[in-house]
């Protein structure tokens, strides 16, 4: 069995135990933001998920942006390719989701991973909870803040927030680069329940588990109503 079926499986356990019910149906609005120096770009839908873009825009000749929602469990993952030239620069990525209902379970779950090469300077990644229900919202809750260092990285981090619907979501990714670089990133957010680390083994099983389902429903993107 492939590793991607086994946390899954452990995610279809964990949901058991936790005699999780079905999470009602949102209507969503899906977004992407993109600032470079003077220039930026935004786009929004309710029609897409995921939500894609190509575009060049300052001194990063290539982006590829895919902002993807899934709302059973919650989960919303920005996947991010990157090309900037010789001048470099900083890019901000903002993905964003409005609309959301209340999730299933309370508290998030963040990830932020990825690899790179060439003038590389950092690689950072914010996510807001916005309680207004606001899209592009980077003056909510702040549910963490986590930095890659060093090519190929993966690293995480939790929040007990909670969130009530109608509520919105906005994760931020900054590339800064003092040259050519190429960059393949992705981050993302989900609902999940708090982890006690002192419970050992089942706590790390419930972990993988519910990382498992999002990376198993990311890959069966799904329509909006």
């Amino acid at each position: 069995m492939s590793g991607h079926r086994i946390v899954a499986a452990l995610a279809i356990a964990s949901a058991l135990a936790f005699g999780v019910t079905t999470q009602a149906s949102a209507s969503p609005i899906l977004g992407i933001e993109l600032l470079q120096g003077i220039y930026s770009y935004q786009t929004t839908s309710s029609a897409d998920n995921p939500l894609m873009i190509s575009k060049s825009i300052g001194t990063f000749t290539m982006n590829g942006e895919i902002n993807g929602l899934v709302t059973d469990p919650l989960s919303m993952d920005l996947t991010s390719w990157n090309v900037s030239s010789g001048a470099g620069g900083t890019l901000t990525i903002i993905a964003s989701a409005t609309g959301l209902d209340t999730p299933i379970w309370p508290g998030f779950l963040s990830q932020f991973s990825g690899n790179f090469s060439g003038a590389v300077t950092s690689v950072t990644l914010q996510t807001y909870l916005s309680t207004s229900n606001t899209m592009f919202d980077t003056t909510g809750i702040l549910l963490s803040s986590l930095t890659g260092t060093g090519s190929p990285f993966a690293t995480y981090g939790n929040s007990n927030a909670t969130a009530t619907g109608p509520f919105g979501i906005t994760e931020v990714m900054t590339i800064t680069t003092s040259g050519q670089a190429t960059l393949s990133l992705d981050g993302s957010i989900a609902s999940a329940p708090e982890i006690d680390a002192s419970s050992g083994i089942a706590a790390i099983a419930l972990l993988l588990g519910v990382v498992g389902l999002v990376s198993e429903r990311r890959r069966q993107p799904e329509a909006i109503a």
